[in-house]
C-alpha cells in the first residue's frame, strides 16, 4: 500500500523519521493512473477535510528535503484535490531532475506553475511524492544514461528518503483564499 505519514498539515512539523521508498525504473509509477496510490514507491501527505470551502488560486511550489542512494535521480510532487465524495482530479505535477552525492540531503524547489480549483466543504488535498510519472516524463535511470535513453539492463533500483523534521521540513506551497 501507499507510503508516507499521511498528514498534510499547516502546522510546522516536529521531530519526525524521515519516509522512505524503493523505486526502480522497470516498473515506474504512471502519470494520471488512479491505481497508483496503492503501490509503495508512492509517497501520500493527505490534509484534513477542510470545514470550509476555498479557492486555491496562484503559483504552487513545492520545497522538497530528499536523499537519494543514486547520484542522478529525479523526484515528482503532485496535487491532487478529492471532493466531499472521495473523487480525485489532479490540479497539478511537477518534475525535477536531482544530482549529488548518494545518501546526503538534497535541498529542491521545482517550480510547479500554478493551479485553481474550488474546494468544497469537506474535500481534501493531497501531496503526493514519487521518482516517475511515466510516460508523461521519461523514467530516471539511475546511471549516467540519459532518462529515455537508457536500455533495460542499463536501468538501476535506488532507496529515495523524503525528510519532515523541524530542521528539514519538506512543504507545498499554495495560496488559499476564502471560498
Amino acid at each position: 500500500g501507499r507510503t508516507g505519514d499521511g498528514a498534510l498539515a499547516a502546522e510546522p512539523p516536529g521531530e519526525e523519521p524521515a519516509d522512505g521508498f524503493g523505486y526502480d525504473p522497470r516498473d515506474p509509477v504512471l502519470a494520471d493512473d488512479p491505481a497508483s496510490e496503492c503501490r509503495h514507491d508512492l509517497l501520500c501527505y493527505t490534509s484534513e477535510r477542510f470545514r470550509e470551502p476555498f479557492h486555491l488560486g496562484g503559483p504552487v511550489g513545492a520545497l522538497l528535503f530528499a536523499a537519494s542512494s543514486a547520484a542522478v535521480t529525479d523526484f515528482t510532487a503532485t496535487l491532487v484535490a478529492f471532493d466531499a465524495n472521495g473523487a480525485g482530479h489532479t490540479l497539478w505535477q511537477g518534475v525535477l531532475c536531482s544530482r549529488g552525492e548518494p545518501g546526503r540531503t538534497r535541498r529542491l524547489e521545482p517550480e510547479l506553475g500554478a493551479a485553481c480549483a474550488r474546494i468544497g466543504a469537506g474535500g481534501r488535498l493531497r501531496h503526493e511524492v514519487s521518482s516517475s510519472a511515466f510516460p508523461r516524463w521519461d523514467r530516471p535511470s539511475h546511471t549516467d544514461v540519459e532518462p529515455g535513453a537508457a536500455a533495460e539492463h542499463e536501468l538501476a533500483p535506488a532507496h529515495q528518503g523524503v525528510f519532515h523534521d523541524r530542521e528539514r521540513a519538506s512543504r507545498l506551497r499554495l495560496w488559499l483564499l476564502p471560498g
